[in-house]
Parts: C-alpha cells; structure tokens; sequence
C-alpha cells in the first residue's frame, strides 16, 4: 500500500512563525522519508520547545495511522563564557588577559570602563591594562556569521596597592642598633630581603645591628614587602654603616713615683679624644697625652687609663690601659760623724 506522511503545527505557518519551518508532504511505498527543514532568525530562540505532528497513514481499509509529535528547541547564540580575572591587583593590573571562544566567522566588539585595551582589539582575545584601583567592567558584544549578538560582561575589581614603607633612609655607626619601616597596618603581612642583622625580618618595623669591619662606608638597601589579601607592594631604604674609629691607649705602664710617660698612640686626622680619668695627664684631649704621677704610699697604686675615640662620623669606640706607680724611694745615709781614724763606725740606716 502506498504511505502517505502530512505535518502540522504552527511551526509551518508563516502567520505565527517567522520564517516557518517546512517539512513537505510525501507519498511513498515501504519507508517514508521527508526532510525538516528550518533556518531560524535570532530572535526565535526560547525557553519552551515548539511542537509539531507528523501522521503517516496507507489506503488501506481501514487505513492504518502513526502519529508522532516532534519537539525543536531553538537555543540563542551564546558565546559565553567570558574568561578572565574578577580581582587584580593595582600593581599587577596591565596586560590582563580577557577571551571568548572564537566563532566562526564571528565580529568582536569590547568596551572597557576604567582601562583600556592594550592589545588585540576586535579578536576574540585581548589584553586590557587598567587605569586605577576600585571599579571596572570588560563587556564585548560577540556577532556570529549570521548576525546573531551575545553580550558578555564581567565586572572587575581592582584592589588598591597596600602601603609598604621602609622608612627614611640612614647612617649608622658599625655595631650600633637602629629601627628601620613604619608602624604596622592591622592586616598586613610583611617581609624584608635580605634579613641579615634584622631582628625580625616579617615585622614593620625591625632593629637593625649591622657590622662594617673594612675602613671604608657599607652601603646596603632592604626592601620590605608589604601584602593584603593577596596584593603585594614594596619599598627601600638605603643604610650606610660607618665603619669604627679605632682607639688605642697604648701599651700597660709601669714608672716610678714622678716619673713621666706617655700614652697612646699617634692622632688620626678628623678624629677626637677623650681621656678618663685625667689625673696626671697632660692634656686630656689628645690621643698621645703625657702622665705623670707620684705614689707617696708603701704599695705601687695601680689605675685604669681610658680613652674614648669619637671619628667625624659620630662613631665611638674606647681603649684601656693599665699604669703601675711605683712608690717613692727615699735614700738615707744618716747623720753626719766625727770618728778617729782606724775607728769604725755605722753609717745609713736599717733596711726597709
């Protein structure tokens, strides 16, 4: 028996469907076979499927039936999804990578508020460079082949660079201890480079000891970094260690009651000298005073000369020495005698 194969539904009225859909009626013997055929606009794309029936029926008597309903969900073009960062950091925010899937024979049209694109204008990958912490956008509006648009948006945030300050920059004198950063911002994580003398490389604000053992000035500089919720900046400071003027008070001493020494050693140009104590000294304010001293006493006095050395620098440092009086030796010979000759006589006194 011949098979005959109808379609209706308001998928193939051009009244209620624009463009229809068109599946033709067919007569054929065995199998039937028609072609659906539908070339959609871009505004018939929606939530619900639309339906329609085909009925194959033969002649026979009576003629027998098969009904099927087909379903055509038409979905809209999407070109999502827009890839890239949501939040950036303000010293990490240029050359940020934003892309869609390529569409064949697709256009690309990007907006950016509060940046502007670095590269790759009108492709379906581009690199934006943002202008300022706070707010942003990346929208692009993609068109395919035949002129069906998607708009994808995605709202950026760009964090505010936290605020690292190493401080201002310093002297120091070798082995002394300064305080180098800022004070702490609650949040904050820090970390300084390199963390040699640091007495705590992950605070604000370290004690920095430093020893320059040349003869000439070190200059180092630290860097501390600075980071909150996941943004880092970084600041540096510049020390120059002086090294130490070097103080020497001479050789321990040994001399007799009113005898007269010296101490110290040659004076180095720029630097100046102090002495402590400054009995006997000649002038305490040089580094190679002379010192005299008398012990009346039985027992040699023993005493600590100190000299403190102060370069132009401001730098100090000091030196001791030891100096032993010896006492005061009296002679005797005793009084004076009268005595016959061949006569003897004791003349001096007693031993000490």
């Amino acid at each position: 028996d011949s098979l005959y194969l109808t379609s209706t539904g308001d998928i193939f009225d051009n009244l209620l469907t624009n463009p229809p859909a068109f599946l033709a009626d067919t007569i054929g013997e065995i199998t039937i076979t028609s072609e659906f055929c539908w070339y959609t606009t871009c505004d018939q794309d929606r939530v619900t499927p639309y339906q329609f029936n085909v009925s194959v029926s033969d002649d026979g008597c009576p003629a027998k039936v098969t009904n099927e309903v087909f379903s055509i969900q038409v979905n809209p073009f999407d070109a999502s999804p827009l890839n890239g960062p949501d939040t950036i950091c303000e010293n990490q925010s240029t050359g940020i990578a934003y892309d869609v899937a390529a569409v064949p024979g697709g256009t690309y049209q990007w907006a950016i508020t509060n940046g502007t694109i670095a590269s790759g204008d009108s492709t379906e990958a581009i690199t934006v460079d943002f202008l300022s912490s706070g707010n942003a956008n990346v929208t692009v509006v993609v068109t395919n082949a035949n002129g069906c648009t998607d708009t994808l948006s995605k709202d950026v945030f760009v964090r505010p660079n936290p605020t690292a300050d190493a401080g201002l920059d310093q002297q120091m004198c070798s082995e002394d201890t300064i305080t180098i950063g800022s004070a702490s911002i609650p949040g904050y994580t820090y970390s300084w480079s390199p963390a040699v003398g640091l007495s705590s490389p992950d605070s604000s604000n370290p004690g920095l000891t430093l020893t320059n053992i040349s003869a000439t000035n070190d200059t180092i500089d630290l860097i501390v970094t600075a980071t909150f919720e996941g943004c880092g900046h970084t600041d540096t400071v510049q020390i120059v260690v002086y090294p130490l003027p070097i103080s020497d008070a001479g050789a321990d001493q040994r001399l007799c009651s009113g005898d007269t020494v010296t101490l110290g050693t040659v004076n180095t140009p720029g630097n100046s000298y102090s002495w402590n104590p400054v009995t006997g000294l000649s002038n305490p304010l040089i580094s190679d005073p002379t010192i005299t001293l008398v012990n009346t006493d039985t027992v040699p006095d023993t005493l600590q000369y100190v000299v403190t050395t102060t370069d132009a620098n401001g730098c100090v440092t000091t030196d001791t020495t030891e100096v032993i009086v010896s006492p005061q030796i009296d002679a005797d010979a005793g009084t004076g005698q009268i005595f016959c000759s061949e006569d003897t006589v004791q003349v001096g006194v007693a031993p000490i």
